[in-house]
């Protein structure tokens, strides 16, 4: 039996937006756990952190303190993102809005891209330290995202249920992101989806005018975030989604408002891209050539990480602290029969985009006829097309390398972070697939999707048993056999 329509079309209450708050706050916590405590943003710890360069720090005065906020001489930029946090604070603290600093490297010129100078949430600096203040930005950051996105998928057409399950969903997909610190991501991620509802509510022809003006808002945030490759795919969909709905709508003159919303939405990000436009064109990076686009393609063993995000990420000890990767390698040695790539390379770090093997299979509930499925298929398709492009791109072969190069900005980094297109995609047609389930009533799909779950559940603890040398020892010397020199950069 299928819900009233005025059910699913009706604005929430202010008791079921409350509900979305909750569920949006207990997954920020559940995911990030011990990093919400101060000073315990995960990873990544200066390389000084590690012996013998903490000693070394140490006879040369530094305090432990001192070396856990950040590494003024730079390195990769994931111990960056620490030293950013820094600078920006004692720049803020200083009354200073740095679009140059000479804080890092020796003194050479940077602008502090990912830095985020200009997102509203430094301004809690003011109140936490650097090393204190990750975890509650994040949590409020993940809130949101939460938020928006229940606001979003009632906007077209989800009951409250399987909204809420979108939820789940779409913080699952950006966790690990927080996890990491790779909070520059999470930030540019942040408006994706009340700029989504703000495109929709230009096709209604509700408050058009506000619409354009947050709009334009969410466009300069995430432009201002400092990871443009993100940025990108968020522009690049709302203009798909635009389109979409001008075909479904008839309707060709809410895309004029679209376009006059990403005009305002670049002057509002004018002061963190400027600088950051002249500094590309200055950057010591060779331009990728196709070659080495393809040959940093993701292939199978990547994409394992649909059935949990952190599947194949664990942390490096030559940049973090701590963690064990046992049970990745469990994962490893039981999914990879003949491994395709060097172990070092499935750990990459903005690869973790996946939504969970429970929601991918909640795609499963679109297979069929129904209304829920002719209603939205337009969009169905529009999400389906993002997910297969997004894969295309990133595996870098043919003919989606040649497409990069006709895509704007696609080329100007790694192929393979377009999985944040796959990520959102996936996150949609998820919580679209589970909607279907809620209208019909039927019992059947979620069973089969909690036995899948179970069964794998199951295996894993097969995997698991025995005491931990046992494990350690089987599976170092099977590791040895299969991978060689590459186990023992992990084991």
């Amino acid at each position: 039996m299928v819900d009233a329509p005025t059910e699913s079309t009706a604005r929430p209450t202010r008791r079921e937006q409350l509900h979305a708050l909750l569920v949006a706050f207990v997954c920020a916590i559940v995911y990030l756990g011990p990093s919400l405590l101060p000073g315990r943003s995960l990873v990544p710890y200066p390389p000084e952190y590690h012996e013998p360069r903490m000693s070394e720090a140490l006879e040369a005065g530094m305090s432990v303190a001192e070396i856990g906020r950040g590494n003024l001489s730079m390195g990769d930029k994931y111990n960056q993102s620490l030293m950013w946090d820094r600078v920006i604070e004692q720049r803020f603290r200083a009354g200073e809005f740095p679009l140059w600093t000479r804080d890092i490297g020796g003194g050479a010129p940077f602008v502090p891209q990912m830095g985020q100078p200009y997102e509203p949430w430094n301004l809690l600096l003011f109140v936490w330290s650097s090393t204190e203040w990750y975890g509650p930005v994040v949590l409020l950051q993940l809130v949101l995202i939460g938020w928006f996105a229940y606001r979003f998928f009632r906007r077209v057409d989800c009951r409250h249920v399987s909204s809420l399950f979108g939820i789940v969903v779409v913080l699952l997909g950006l966790w690990m992101q927080g996890r990491i610190h790779q909070n520059v991501v999470i930030s540019a991620a942040l408006p994706l989806f009340f700029m989504l509802s703000c495109i929709h509510d230009m096709f209604g022809g509700k408050r058009i005018l506000r619409a354009i003006g947050v709009f334009a808002i969410g466009a300069g945030l995430t432009w201002s975030a400092g990871f443009a490759p993100v940025s990108l795919q968020i522009t690049y969909l709302c203009i798909a989604f635009g389109i979409t709905l001008a075909i479904v709508r008839r309707r060709v003159r809410p895309l004029v408002f679209v376009g006059l919303g990403l005009a305002l939405g670049a002057v509002v990000a004018l002061a963190q891209m400027i600088p950051v436009l002249l500094a590309a064109a200055e950057s010591a990076r060779e331009q990728p050539t196709a070659d080495h686009l393809a040959r940093l393609g993701a292939d199978f063993a990547n994409l394992l990480s649909m059935l949990w995000p952190d599947l194949l990420f664990w942390p490096d000890p030559g940049a973090m602290s701590g963690g064990n990767s046992l049970m990745s390698l469990l994962w490893l040695d039981a999914l990879l029969p003949q491994p395709g790539v060097p172990l070092p390379d499935l750990n990459y770090t903005e690869m973790v985009f996946s939504t969970g093997l429970v929601s991918t299979i909640g795609i499963a509930g679109l297979i069929g006829r129904g209304a829920a499925v002719r209603e939205r298929a337009p969009f169905l398709i529009l999400f389906a097309l993002v997910v297969v492009l997004g894969l295309g791109l990133a595996s870098g072969t043919s003919p989606f390398l040649e497409l990069s190069a006709a895509i704007p900005g696609a080329r100007a980094g790694d192929l393979r972070r377009f999985l944040f297109a796959v990520y959102v995609g996936m996150a949609i047609l998820s919580t679209f697939g589970v909607d279907r389930i809620v209208r019909s009533g039927r019992s059947t799909s979620p069973r089969v999707i909690a036995a899948i779950a179970a069964i794998g559940s199951l295996v894993l603890l097969w995997f698991a048993s025995g005491t931990e040398e046992q494990l350690t020892t089987r599976f170092a010397e099977r590791l040895v056999d299969r991978y060689g020199a590459f186990a023992e950069l992990t084991i």
